[in-house]
């Protein structure tokens, strides 16, 4: 998680989960007209094999939970199970952060399998349904038995890949927000469909962030106050102003 984020900004990982909740739904309808019965939600298999403490990290584990919880908020009945695999030894403290934010019902979805998952999965599953390395009978082209053209693989992300090491905010103001306190900085929009644009970073804390407007009625919330991780990457966005006013 922790490339991932340094490597991208919040939204693009909100976009992304939700992108593939709704393929994944998209697949479900296509297979209930295919296979002419409701099909209607998904197994995960999640395999920790190579976790580390590294994994710890609390910000990660923080925007890892609030993923999940944008899933859920948004297609709750999408997981019918959770498989957990290949734990390391810290996984009862990395879950017992994790338990108090997981409804209920996502917590009696998860199922921690042992050393015999393979044919744990083989009897839940199918084994004509499962890759070669977790005890099925699928390959990949050459025999790959974890199935890469099927399903992405995961591991480290280069540090070239990480937005922090991109000098493109040199050219911004520097400003000091003390602690509990805000900053304002308004714009008048004085021609329609105008793009506001923004750009920032902050040095060792994330930020509150948003947007409101005021035209001829009262003002109104364009984007609602966030929390960015704009320590972690720099933030950056636009939007265009239909209607002329005051936006802040």
């Amino acid at each position: 998680m922790k490339g991932l984020m340094y490597s991208c900004k919040k939204s693009d990982l909100e976009m992304n989960t939700i992108s593939q909740a709704y393929k994944m739904e998209k697949y479900c309808r296509q297979q209930t007209v295919k296979m002419n019965k409701l099909i209607d939600g998904i197994i995960v298999i999640f395999d920790m094999e190579k976790c580390g403490t590294s994994h710890l990290w609390r910000s990660g584990i923080q925007m890892y939970m609030y993923l999940v919880q944008l899933l859920e908020d948004n297609y709750p009945e999408m997981v019918k199970y959770l498989y957990v695999i290949n734990a390391p030894a810290f996984l009862p403290i990395l879950y017992r952060i994790a338990k108090p934010l997981l409804s209920d019902d996502m917590r009696n979805k998860i199922q921690f399998l042992g050393s015999d998952f393979r044919q744990r999965l083989i009897d839940k599953i199918g084994a004509e349904y499962l890759p070669q390395c977790l005890g099925g009978t699928l390959t990949g082209p050459n025999g790959d038995a974890r199935c890469c053209h099927l399903a992405t693989q995961g591991g480290k992300i280069p540090e070239s890949y990480y937005l922090k090491n991109v000098n493109f905010l040199d050219h911004l103001e520097k400003v000091t927000v003390p602690r509990a306190d805000k900053l304002v900085i308004k714009f008048q929009v004085e021609e329609k469909d105008s793009i506001l644009k923004w750009e920032f970073q902050t040095n060792d804390k994330d930020i509150g962030f948003g947007i409101s407007f005021r035209g001829n009625e009262k003002e109104k919330k364009i984007l609602p106050i966030t929390r960015i991780n704009s320590h972690i990457v720099p933030e950056y966005g636009s939007l265009v102003c239909e209607n002329l006013g005051l936006c802040k």
